[in-house]
């Protein structure tokens, strides 16, 4: 059970942060990672994750598509003071977009708090705020920081 959730996680990791269009193509990345994992065994994991294509053809995780779905139309901006993350939400939509981001895993938070119209995020780092912010910014293909 270790190595297929280990295994899991570098997919969801390996899809998160490349485009990527084929099986072939998800596999050639594990292989130069070091992982000879087979097309099979890929496509298994592709089923039980819920990996789908997204517009234009490329592969994408059901949880970020349901995150960018939120942030595209509910979340106004987001910010960072230190290692917290503070997400400005239309309102009345806080817990939605709060359970959103939680059900997406990123990996650098530690918990979250929804209110009304707001989600504060908590990391265990200033680096992990900024990395959480930038990776909700790609997954949602937006801008939600107000960087001067």
């Amino acid at each position: 059970m270790k190595k297929r959730n280990k295994r899991q996680d570098l997919l969801r990791e390996v899809v998160r942060n490349n485009n990527i269009k084929t099986q072939a193509e998800l596999v050639k990345i594990l292989r130069k990672e070091g992982y000879g994992y087979t097309q099979a065994t890929i496509s298994r994991d592709i089923a039980e994750l819920d990996i789908q294509k997204q517009e234009g053809g490329f592969y994408a995780l059901a949880e970020d598509l349901h995150l960018r779905r939120m942030c595209i139309q509910l979340v106004l901006e987001m910010n960072r003071v230190n290692n917290l993350v503070t997400v400005k939400c239309q309102p009345g939509t806080g817990p939605g977009v709060g359970a959103a981001l939680d059900n997406s895993d990123l990996s650098m938070a530690v918990a979250s708090i929804s209110g009304d119209d707001t989600v504060l995020i908590i990391t265990n780092s200033d680096k992990d705020a900024s990395n959480l912010i930038e990776s909700v910014e790609k997954i949602c293909n937006k801008s939600f920081s107000n960087k001067d």
